[in-house]
């Protein structure tokens, strides 16, 4: 017997073992996970449930997604895997391609249909986990596929709420020529200029502020309320600034 035949039968067995019984992961995502592109083919060759999941809900398109296995992703769309997969917490995919910051796949799951405005389970949309972690090029290439610049988390916030808060000016500038709305107050009442007043981004604020933001925007959450930006802001550059611009 070659080692090949070998390799395969054991392939076959693996695939026979319950995986809720053995409290193990199922062979096709460990695969996936590791980069073995080889093993994802021939598990796959022999009959491997392309949707299997992890106890977790996790498959193996979001296992590859996760890792940034570019190859594998495009092997698993081929043989059918369903693009819009939820693990637990309701996230997909292309939520975890776009934290993690792999552009390519990102492409890819918007390409073989991936919903750019699906949310998890706190509202978040790819565009979210995107901007936590300062990926211009995903929010770029999610703009472009339509993604809802005006897309809010359960707590209102918007990608332009997040982008000034996180700091990141380019994203901020990207939003606004997308046409985020400067004013869009989250559940709090808060705004994008609170959010860059608060965590000290002078530039941002700056931006904010020539694209109309409203300086005087108040507030409304309790023991919080009538709070304009120059009363959360934590810097007195920003302070300054915000005293001298008038209302729109």
């Amino acid at each position: 017997m070659t080692t090949g035949t070998c390799r395969f039968i054991l392939l076959f067995i693996l695939l026979l073992i319950p995986t809720a019984a053995t409290g193990e992961r199922p062979a096709l995502i460990t695969a996936a996970q590791s980069g073995d592109v080889a093993t994802v083919k021939k598990l796959l060759d022999a009959g491997a449930d392309v949707e299997a999941r992890k106890e977790d809900g996790a498959t193996a398109l979001y296992g590859a997604a996760s890792k940034g296995h570019l190859g594998i992703v495009k092997v698993l769309l081929e043989a059918g895997a369903d693009v819009m997969a939820r693990k637990e917490g309701g996230r997909t995919a292309l939520h975890e391609a776009a934290a993690q910051g792999h552009l390519g796949i990102v492409k890819v799951l918007l390409e073989a249909g991936a919903n750019p405005d699906a949310r998890d389970q706190f509202g978040a949309t790819a565009m979210h986990k995107a901007i936590h972690r300062g990926h211009l090029r995903i929010v770029k290439v999610l703009l472009e596929h339509g993604a809802d610049a005006e897309a809010r988390a359960i707590t209102g916030a918007t990608a332009l709420h997040q982008a000034a808060r996180k700091g990141h000016l380019r994203i901020v500038k990207v939003l606004l020529e997308a046409g985020a709305d400067v004013e869009a107050p989250d559940e709090d009442g808060s705004t994008a200029l609170h959010e860059a007043a608060a965590q000290g981004h002078l530039r941002i604020v700056k931006v904010l502020l020539e694209h109309g933001a409203d300086a005087e925007a108040r507030r409304f959450r309790p023991f919080h309320e009538g709070e304009t930006p120059r009363d959360v802001a934590t810097r007195k550059a920003i302070i300054r600034l915000l005293t001298q611009t008038p209302s729109p």
